[in-house]
């Protein structure tokens, strides 16, 4: 095909993947590298060299990201209404949509599914008792992402999931959601590769309408997206794979980052490389390459900075994280004293149980900001039943967190006696002994019993919280409340931490004597931290996971918490877990804040904590410097030298340009 496109700066890499046009191509794309630029110049230009736009498929693996592309199409004059730009399971869901055997179907945005799966396992049908609902369901989406049919469910067992009951689970879910004509999100990519394998009309149509397949993300990829996919671009297989291995963060949803590794061999593609990061400043990406290097299943390709500017990396040391949180306060005071806005600067955690020493000083200190992708800490569900706990004791009249804490765990109270409680007015535990009385609700009359004998003005909060997690009288399972909470929201992940946000919330009522202190504390924080939100987003610091960040980019990235136990987490893949930690510091352009916290950790009682292993990897602080008996506010300068060992503990590593500590560090006994 003759070139009409006028040729736009690029580098010799970029230039090849844009000017590709036939066959597979493997784009090996490094964090910052030009990846969306370039996969749009390449796009434009194939229009504008005479390829139809309606043959085009790009899939993304966002939503945010169709629209990002698709903007940026239309500002180079592309006629994306004809185009698809899309998410996998947006194409799905169109396609299936227009088939007969799927008329009257619906998403299930109101989560009838949950609804469906409870009654499932519940007393009326299977009785399966002691069940984690969030395993069954993670064994129902992961049988949906592996094209697992539920007839051979069974044979889809792994040692996670011995019992049979899962397959039985997953058959009865099956068959009770087909019969409300529900689809869930797994459900849609699965019944779209079933059709294109069981409907050779529907899939010709498809195959002669998409000429050219782009995969987005491809790394993030699970099995039935790979199969989307394969089955789209053949018989010609003008199939463009893009994706970066060492940005693969999501095994947990079944993603199959090692195909990228097997792409090249099984369709004959060519792979090209894009290793130069045009964000970051040197120092922070030779940071990157030096702790990523240690990962085994990779592409070795070279990561090398664009940028020629002076890189600046500060390592911050803390106590505990209320201090850390402090440390992090001070140096956004002395960024914005440089004139760099709040809205430049992000905090990145591992658990979003690290958010709340972050939310509280921040709050405290009036610096705008806003938490992506979680719910306030204190405004928590977990932490907002325990709140209610105390509430109670606080105002003995509360009728609104009384009906909260009598049921958390659930004690088979009902909205009948509830009301009753409520109209009899009063202190609330001593309406409830008396409706109580003439009820068989003996867990409940148990949890009156209990919460009478603590002393408001005597007993410190966080004694009568641990009482309050610790307990198992009170539950008609024997459970205490984080085994409560396992059974009732699904099992804890390294993300949500909900066992974390616990321990948090007990870590920070240490810091108080009395409940009424705490109570009017948190008050306060819920109070502040609404009025935080009225402002704008763009002009507040953003604090989330690193799973959040994936895609963003910031001027300043302060990473806290970076310990051994919390980044690689303890129930975490370690390979995994250093993408995690080589995605969170690749997010910054200038300016890096690494912190880590000494002292006893997330309320946990753990002890002294050492630094992440990939700290040491990359050169931040060297591997034979002692931290545990380091001081308050200390930092450390990376000055060893040599190339970091994976599988050495004590290993020097090469140290990175422009690291340096807090210019303010004092001594523990100053």
């Amino acid at each position: 095909m003759t070139t009409k496109y006028p040729r736009i700066q690029l580098s010799e890499p970029q230039a090849r993947i844009v000017e590709h046009l036939d066959g597979p191509l493997l784009v090996s794309a490094g964090p910052g590298s030009g990846k969306t630029r370039v996969v749009v110049e390449r796009i434009d230009r194939m229009v504008a060299n005479g390829v139809k736009p309606e043959t085009i498929l790009a899939t993304t693996f966002t939503r945010k990201a169709a629209d990002e592309m698709n903007a940026r199409l239309k500002s180079k004059g592309v006629n994306t209404n004809k185009m698809s730009v899309q998410t996998m399971h947006a194409l799905c869901w169109r396609t299936i949509r227009q088939h007969k055997q799927f008329k009257g179907w619906r998403v299930d945005d109101k989560d009838v599914g949950r609804i469906v799966l409870k009654q499932i396992l519940g007393y009326k049908q299977m009785n399966w008792s002691g069940v984690d609902i969030s395993r069954v369901g993670d064994f129902i989406s992961s049988a949906r992402n592996s094209l697992v049919a539920p007839e051979n469910a069974e044979g889809f067992m792994t040692t996670a999931y011995m019992d049979r009951r899962y397959a039985q689970a997953y058959q009865a879910f099956s068959d009770q959601m087909a019969e409300r004509r529900l689809m869930t999100f797994d459900d849609m990519l699965y019944y779209g590769v079933w059709l294109l394998d069981n409907d050779p009309h529907t899939l010709d149509t498809m195959q002669a309408k998409y000429l050219y397949v782009m995969v987005d993300e491809f790394q993030d990829s699970n099995f039935a997206q790979l199969r989307l996919a394969e089955l789209l671009a053949a018989p010609e297989f003008n199939y463009v794979a893009v994706g970066d291995i060492d940005q693969a963060i999501y095994s947990w949803r079944g993603a199959l980052p090692e195909f990228m590794l097997e792409f090249a061999e099984k369709y004959g593609a060519e792979i090209v490389e894009l290793g130069t990061n045009y964000r970051c400043a040197p120092g922070i990406m030779h940071a990157a390459a030096q702790c990523i290097e240690n990962n085994e299943n990779r592409f070795s390709k070279a990561l090398e900075a664009h940028r020629t500017d002076d890189a600046h990396i500060t390592f911050l040391q803390a106590t505990d994280t209320d201090e850390e949180a402090l440390l992090v306060r001070e140096e956004i005071d002395l960024l914005k004293q440089d004139g760099i806005g709040y809205g430049q600067m992000r905090v990145l955690m591992r658990t979003n149980a690290q958010s709340r020493a972050i939310e509280e000083e921040f709050v405290r200190s009036k610096i705008p900001f806003v938490v992506l992708g979680a719910v306030s800490f204190y405004e928590r569900k977990e932490i907002a039943d325990l709140l209610a706990y105390l509430r109670l004791l606080y105002d003995p009249r509360d009728v609104r967190a009384g009906g909260r804490a009598i049921n958390r765990p659930f004690r088979f109270v009902g909205r009948y006696v509830l009301d009753k409680i409520s109209e009899t007015g009063g202190r609330y535990l001593d309406a409830a002994d008396a409706v109580l009385a003439d009820t068989r609700l003996n867990f409940a009359r148990e949890w009156v019993d209990i919460m009478s004998g603590f002393d408001v003005e005597n007993d410190a909060p966080a004694d009568v919280l641990r009482a309050i997690v610790n307990e198992r009288r009170w539950s008609p399972d024997g459970s205490d409340y984080i085994e409560y909470l396992m059974d009732e929201e699904g099992t804890d992940t390294p993300e949500t931490s909900r066992a974390g946000n616990v321990g948090e919330l007990i870590a920070s009522a240490t810091r108080f004597k009395t409940i009424p202190e705490f109570v009017e504390y948190v008050d306060k924080q819920i109070k502040l931290r609404k009025r935080n939100q009225r402002k704008q987003e763009d002009s507040r610091v953003q604090v989330m996971t690193i799973h959040k960040s994936k895609g963003t980019e910031a001027n300043v990235i302060f990473l806290i918490g970076a310990n051994e136990g919390v980044i690689p987490h303890a129930k975490g893949d370690t390979e995994e877990e250093r993408r995690l930690f080589y995605v969170a510091i690749t997010r910054a352009k200038d300016r890096l804040y690494v912190s880590v916290v000494s002292g006893q950790e997330f309320g946990t009682g753990m002890g002294v904590q050492r630094p992440s292993r990939f700290v040491y990897e990359a050169g931040i602080i060297p591997r034979d410097e002692d931290l545990t008996t380091a001081g308050e506010g200390d930092m450390v300068e990376s000055s060893s030298e040599g190339k970091p060992d994976a599988h050495t503990e004590n290993v020097p590593c090469e140290p990175v340009e422009g690291i340096h500590g807090r210019d303010d560090c004092r001594p523990t006994d100053s």
